[in-house]
């Protein structure tokens, strides 16, 4: 059967589907992808002509947003403006009466709205069918994929994909620590700017620029107020401080560092950013290198852990994993992550003793290898692989 114009509105959902995505599809995919490639990270189309998966999601939902409002248009109900219906609109459906528009091709018709969006002549066209093409063009093409809307979009997209909230300024807001930053305007507006700059997958979010501009800061000092906040975090709400800042700045740091030739990571250390982030001497960097420890300390430390994971992964009952209970190796891990970032340090070894069923001189012994450990490899790159752990074991 040949799929032409008229298909737009046919009663039949899949070929007025397949109409419009012949129509429009080719134009909405390069425009995606075109935009997508500015939010870093989101994309990954292998090549020209192919849509990696989450530019694809955003193709589906676009394309079925376009057919939806075609199908209202249809049914009688325009796409209004200011109370008054888009006059577009009723050029588009006008078309689909005008046997020199609804005999044409959709194939066809798509190429020839290609023609239009890259502003190349179509003399064979007559003047009814290129007013009808450019209304489509604006329409369902344009208007769906402004650049600064789809960019917003897909940023928020990703960021929920990443374990973010989708508006991250609201949680702060309804956050328990929220009055409590208020009486600091500065380390309030650092925070923020660095978690816009997390949301947003930037390459330095501890670049505070506007923090700086606002409040005629240093960049010593704006990061200084954004340590402020996240002491408040720390103290008032530990769980949104590593939901927004601690597990997704860890996992950016590790995924950006680059091998080295004997198989190591490291950050360079013009980019690092590293700061006291827990209480007392325990100091936690985020550039994947801990303060004062070498690097085959910190290796050693890494390698251990990463092996007794995977085993306690691996030995981890069925019944357990359905119920939803991580290893013991995780949760005591865990534990130790929330301690160095404020938790109460009281009864780790008490819950050493239930989780692996040790003595209590057994369990003392176990808290103080495993803090070691914990220490040696960086609390935040610890944290890190726990999150994946965790979300490993609830997949």
């Amino acid at each position: 059967m040949t799929c032409t114009v008229r298909c737009l509105v046919d009663a039949d959902s899949l070929v007025s589907g397949r109409a419009l995505d012949s129509l429009v599809g080719p134009e909405l995919r390069r425009r995606i992808t075109t935009t997508a490639r500015t939010v870093r990270g989101f994309c990954a189309c292998p090549g020209v002509g192919e849509v990696c998966a989450r530019c694809q999601t955003c193709y589906d939902e676009i394309l079925t947003k376009v057919w939806l409002r075609l199908r209202a248009a249809s049914c009688g109900q325009l796409p209004s403006s200011g109370g008054n219906e888009i006059r577009e609109w009723r050029l588009i459906l006008n078309g689909m009466d005008d046997p020199a528009i609804a005999d044409i091709d959709a194939d066809m018709a798509g190429q020839m709205l290609r023609n239009v969006a890259h502003g190349n002549s179509q003399p064979a066209a007559a003047e009814p069918v290129m007013r009808w093409l450019r209304a489509v063009w604006f329409q369902m093409v344009v208007f769906e994929t402004k650049p600064a809307l789809l960019k917003s979009t897909m940023t928020r997209m990703f960021a929920v994909e990443r374990g973010l909230p989708a508006k991250p300024n609201d949680s702060i807001g309804r956050s328990p620590a929220a009055r409590v930053l208020a009486a600091d305007p500065a380390a309030d507006a650092a925070l923020r700017e660095a978690v816009v700059g997390i949301h947003a997958n930037v390459s330095d979010p501890l670049h505070l620029p506007s923090t700086q501009l606002a409040f005629e800061l240093s960049a010593e000092q704006a990061r200084q107020a954004f340590d402020r906040a996240l002491a408040v975090l720390r103290g008032h709400d530990p769980e949104l401080l590593a939901r927004l800042v601690l597990i997704p700045l860890g996992d950016m740091r590790h995924a950006q560092l680059p091998d080295r030739p004997n198989g190591r990571r490291t950050a360079d250390a013009a980019d690092g950013c590293s700061w006291q982030l827990y209480r007392g001497h325990e100091v936690a960097s985020l550039d994947d290198d801990g303060p004062g420890q070498p690097d085959d300390g910190r290796d050693r430390a890494r390698g251990t852990l990463l092996r007794s994971l995977a085993a306690a992964v691996e030995s981890h009952p069925p019944r357990d994993r359905r119920a939803g209970r991580a290893p013991a190796l995780v949760r005591m891990l865990r534990l130790l992550v929330l301690a160095a970032d404020g938790g109460p340090p009281a009864g780790l070894v008490e819950r050493c003793q239930r989780l692996f069923r040790l003595d209590e001189q057994a369990a003392a012994v176990e808290v103080q290898r495993l803090a070691l450990l914990v220490a040696e490899a960086g609390v935040a790159w610890v944290d890190a692989v726990l999150a994946r752990a965790e979300q490993t074991q609830a997949a």
